[in-house]
């Protein structure tokens, strides 16, 4: 360590490359207190915390950011990110939008990280620890990885958007989780029922299923025995073609959802 560097930053460190060892964080804020550090202000009074503590990250995160304990907890990511992939300050980060990065959010620095949305890495490149990957566009080879439990194996809530005729090979996976989402990027309710069917027959505990990018979004969770819904439509600056397409669509779904036995 540099004779300029202030005592504390070794134990940061340390810290930041096993920041699951919380033993190791007491010992580092208790250091950061006795110089009165910002950080450890945080730690004490709660707060939302300040640019200055994200560091040379400040050039990178969206406002909107939040602290747990004193250190980066949740972020988004603005354009340019990558430049500073794998810098040791992403390495507290729980919660990520990675607004369409790839590089970040598959880091190995990223060892705290448990939900990531918008991201386009891999799944295979994605921090193995990971419990929610959501809003991922899913390429053919993410599918296959995503069929086996090996890949990414505590993820229990998944949001994809997927082709249609790719839904049927996630469905392996359906049992490991508690909530799965897709949206449909090349068909309607109509032109491929099945997707909903096969879905809800796996009994996953909270299912969606968007179409129309996002404009229609019908919601399903498990209460008790039964099932309860929601569906929601968004026509804000729809043209009439589209209201009548995601109307028709919208009709389509509450008569599959009485054909399979929820209540409407």
């Amino acid at each position: 360590m540099s004779g300029d560097a202030p005592p504390w930053l070794e134990l940061q460190n340390a810290m930041l490359a096993e920041p699951s060892n919380a033993s190791l964080r007491r010992v580092l804020m208790d250091a950061l207190l006795e110089v009165n550090h910002p950080r450890a202000k945080l730690w004490l009074e709660g707060g939302v915390g300040t640019a200055e503590l994200l560091g040379p990250l400040v050039d990178v995160v969206e406002p909107g950011f939040t602290f747990v304990e004193g250190w980066l907890h949740t972020a988004r990511l603005k354009a340019g990110a990558s430049r500073l992939a794998g810098h040791p300050l992403w390495a507290t980060v729980e919660v990520l939008d990675a607004a369409g990065d790839s590089t970040v959010s598959s880091h190995p620095v990223m060892k705290s990280l448990r939900t990531v949305s918008r991201s386009s890495a891999a799944v295979t490149q994605l921090p193995p620890q990971l419990e929610h990957l959501l809003e991922h566009r899913v390429s053919r080879a993410d599918v296959i990885a995503l069929s086996s439990v090996n890949t990414l194996p505590r993820l229990t809530g998944l949001h994809v958007v997927i082709a249609a005729d790719e839904v049927a090979s996630l469905l392996p996976r359906v049992a490991a989780l508690t909530s799965l989402r897709v949206d449909l990027v090349d068909a309607t309710p109509e032109s491929h029922p099945h997707v909903v069917e096969r879905v809800y027959r796996t009994g996953v505990e909270r299912m969606a299923f968007g179409s129309f990018q996002g404009r229609l979004l019908l919601e399903v969770w498990r209460r008790g025995a039964s099932y309860d819904w929601h569906a929601t439509r968004d026509l804000h600056a729809a043209t009439a073609e589209v209201r009548q397409r995601v109307d028709d669509a919208h009709r389509f779904l509450m008569w599959q959802l009485r054909a399979l036995g929820v209540s409407t």
